[in-house]
């Protein structure tokens, strides 16, 4: 199906918009566009949808396989998926064969492989796509791009990560950090292979005005596309935590095999993700900090983000992101190949997100 001519702000049908961030998503996007609300949990959409004083789907939509979605989506809405990683990438195809745009805030590589997988068919529907959006992957690309714009002839870039235990954290990025930890990094996208062991080596790196910190390798999607997307020959992903003990303790869960060996157990993960939303977390939020490090020899140029509260920053950026979108240009793109990074970051800055420098 052919999408017909699509209005500036199209509708936005949130998969999952009742939960930790995607509710978050859902209040900053209803202030221009119309919000759907929607899942499979079809009392917790009409829940949130009532709070937040927007829509809520008439019937439930299913992430995993995309039943439902004819239900609540109409040509030229965009169907945003914000209910977790899902590698066979139905969701997505259900969208285009409806004519409809696609959004994905999906952290798993071989989730944003999957739907990179599917540009031809989405450009032959006219339909567009963006997957990999939210702070990390999402925001980080852009620094990224931001970074190699002020020094072209780099080849390498460092990406990293700081976040803290101050935090609230949703359940699905607790799991996917453990999962991160237990299992390495192992895939190959269009001829550039990656393969990242997590904790295995380490650095410093500045996060802006929130300072140095020392950083461990992270599987992060980042290092998989943007070697390709970019045309960067090497790509490193960083992370820390705050406090630094934190880090530590899964520096060595990573480097210890029976505690990684405990780990890679799906149970034992989805205790200690349940554990996690029982600790007290900052009102505020903790501080969440990223940035981009080009490098070739010697010179650097680094671009970097700090604010608070993960979910809020994860919001946040992918409703700039949204917002920045062109639903004209069809296929599936990611957010560093379709955003421009200076309006970017003014519609960051303007929602308390500074940006180091500033552009």
């Amino acid at each position: 199906m052919t999408a017909p001519e699509h209005p500036e702000k199209a509708r936005v049908v949130i998969v999952g918009g009742y939960g930790h961030v995607g509710r978050r998503l859902a209040a900053v996007l209803q202030s221009s566009r119309t919000v759907v609300i929607a899942g499979r949990r079809t009392e917790a959409a009409e829940r949130a949808a009532t709070e937040l004083r927007v829509l809520a789907a008439p019937a439930a939509v299913d992430a995993v396989t995309g039943d439902g979605l004819a239900a609540v989506a109409r040509p030229g809405d965009v169907v945003l998926n914000s209910a977790g990683d899902h590698r066979d990438a139905h969701l997505f195809r259900r969208s285009i064969e409806l004519g409809c745009h696609y959004a994905d805030l999906t952290a798993d590589p071989l989730a944003i492989a999957a739907m990179l997988d599917l540009d031809a068919e989405a450009t032959a529907a006219g339909t567009s796509a963006l997957v990999g959006i939210g702070l990390a992957p999402g925001a980080t690309n852009v620094l990224a791009r931001a970074a190699l714009d002020l020094l072209p002839e780099a080849d390498h870039i460092d990406v990293g990560l700081l976040l803290s235990l101050a935090d609230g954290f949703g359940p699905q990025a607790v799991e996917w950090t453990l999962g991160a930890v237990a299992t390495p990094l192992a895939m190959e996208f269009r001829g550039h292979p990656t393969d990242v062991v997590a904790f295995r080596s380490r650095r410093r790196l500045g996060f802006g005005p929130l300072g140095t910190y020392p950083v461990y390798e992270f599987g992060f999607p980042e290092q998989v596309f943007l070697p390709t997307s970019l045309a960067v020959p090497s790509v490193r992903g960083w992370f820390t935590l705050k406090p630094t003990l934190a880090t530590r303790a899964l520096a060595l869960t990573a480097r210890t095999r029976a505690l990684r060996s405990l780990l890679s157990r799906p149970r034992l993960r989805r205790a200690l993700v349940r554990l996690s939303s029982r600790l007290p977390a900052s009102r505020r939020g903790g501080a969440v900090g990223a940035t981009a490090v080009a490098r070739h020899g010697d010179r650097t140029a680094s671009v970097s983000l700090s604010a608070r509260s993960e979910a809020r920053t994860t919001a946040r950026c992918a409703a700039a992101l949204i917002d920045l979108w062109d639903l004209r240009r069809p296929g599936c793109h990611l957010p560093e190949t379709a955003i421009p990074p200076r309006p970017f970051f003014e519609a960051l800055a303007a929602h308390g997100v500074q940006i180091t420098p500033a552009p």
